[in-house]
């Protein structure tokens, strides 16, 4: 009755086949209010387990104050003798005050990430973790720190198998509302700066839920942007690294570096300079190029 929008329910889809029809997850995952966000895990005893994101209940009711309709739990469900999902916790890190959601696993299963607009942060929204103890306990919220939070609004945390989170945010410099970032690790793996992924990646509209396979090349965005079939779509992305052509130019006699030589490449079929670079002091020159081409220099 507020948008007019369906309430929101978690379905899954065979990711290749095409003709795939999407069901929704077996259990009790799925109300009739809002569930959304959801993360496979395993448990300390090694069986399977999913957190996702739940709209607010007081007393199976929806409250009808607007701040309570908006505030979001984490919850935990695994598999009965079924093999259907069964809702057995509510995170102790809720609260009626304040949202809790987006839940994710770090890789190595020890932390939960998370977005909250708990008191004491950057913003509106802030991400956060929590370690998760041995015998699965969820430890206290602690920041991710300003390097990633602002002002505005972040959430939709992600971590890629190398570690590095990628989180949605309104509040770092982007090409329009909620863009997706991916942070810069130093050699402890401490956060010290952002990336905007660029487009087309992100767009003029709201992009986030970012997530990649391991191999970090296949991978999926959702986006309201211009020529959806809907309000948010799920779009699927691949990724082509960029490819390098790198080496030093030496004096043939002595063996020294020789820097400031001019390096130029050009297609071997039609002979057209595609590409320049200026040695540095050590010598070193880097040029990009694209695949399935032959180069002479």
């Amino acid at each position: 009755g507020w948008n007019d929008e369906p309430w929101l329910d978690i379905f899954m889809v065979k990711e290749d086949s095409p003709s795939s029809l999407p069901v929704p997850i077996s259990g009790n995952v799925n109300s009739k209010y809002h569930e959304s966000s959801l993360v496979y895990t395993t448990d300390y005893k090694k069986d399977t387990v999913i957190y996702f994101t739940r709209n607010n209940y007081f007393k199976n009711k929806k409250t009808y104050s607007l701040d309570h309709y908006l505030n979001l739990k984490i919850y935990r469900a695994q598999q009965n003798d079924k093999g259907e999902w069964e809702v057995n916790k509510s995170l102790p890190i809720n609260s009626d005050h304040y949202s809790t959601g987006h839940p994710y696993i770090s890789p190595d299963g020890k932390r939960l990430y998370y977005t909250s607009d708990r008191p004491g942060g950057y913003g509106g929204t802030d991400i956060y973790y929590s370690e998760i103890h041995e015998r699965g306990r969820i430890g206290m919220p602690i920041n991710v720190g300003p390097e990633v939070n602002t002002e505005g609004d972040e959430m939709f945390p992600y971590i890629n198998s190398e570690g590095r989170l990628f989180f949605s945010s309104d509040g770092h410099v982007g090409f329009g509302l909620l863009d997706i970032y991916s942070t810069v690790l130093d050699e402890d793996n401490k956060i010290i700066d952002v990336i905007n992924l660029g487009k087309p990646v992100n767009s003029e509209s709201d992009d986030f839920g970012f997530f990649a396979h391991e191999d970090g090349i296949d991978g999926y965005v959702s986006s309201n942007r211009e020529g959806g079939k809907g309000g948010d779509d799920i779009y699927k992305f691949k990724f082509t690294p960029e490819l390098a052509l790198e080496g030093y130019v030496t004096d043939g006699i002595n063996n020294l570096p020789l820097g400031n030589v001019s390096i130029s490449l050009r297609d071997q079929n039609s002979n057209d300079l595609v590409g320049e670079a200026l040695t540095d002091e050590n010598g070193y020159y880097r040029l990009y190029i694209n695949r399935n081409r032959n180069y002479m220099i």
